[in-house]
């Protein structure tokens, strides 16, 4: 177990930081160059879209093309009829397989 007196200066320190941190963005207009809230957004979006594009793409790939022989693509699981397996996660509505299959 981690002493009080540690934990007391850990705490004063993740207080600091959260501080400096607060001040740095809260301080900094978004259309200043360099670090600022605003950018600092706009790069988690773009890091963000980017893997949602690739999965997107490898999702794409798969809806048709199943990975393993003898497998059924994600096509087949969406279309399936209600009485065929697997049984979990079943779309509870039309307007879900609908929009799945679009």
């Amino acid at each position: 177990m981690m002493p009080p007196e540690v934990i007391a200066a850990l705490t004063r320190r993740g207080e600091e930081a959260a501080r400096k941190l607060g001040q740095r963005f809260a301080e900094t207009p978004g259309t200043d160059e360099g670090l600022s809230w605003d950018n600092h957004r706009w790069v988690r979006y773009r890091a963000t879209m980017a893997a949602v594009g690739e999965l997107i793409e490898e999702m794409a790939a798969a809806w048709t093309q199943p990975t393993q022989p003898g497998e059924r693509t994600y096509e087949e699981l969406a279309l399936r009829e209600d009485d065929v397996g697997p049984n979990a996660y079943r779309f509870d509505r039309a307007a879900q397989r609908a929009l799945a299959s679009s």
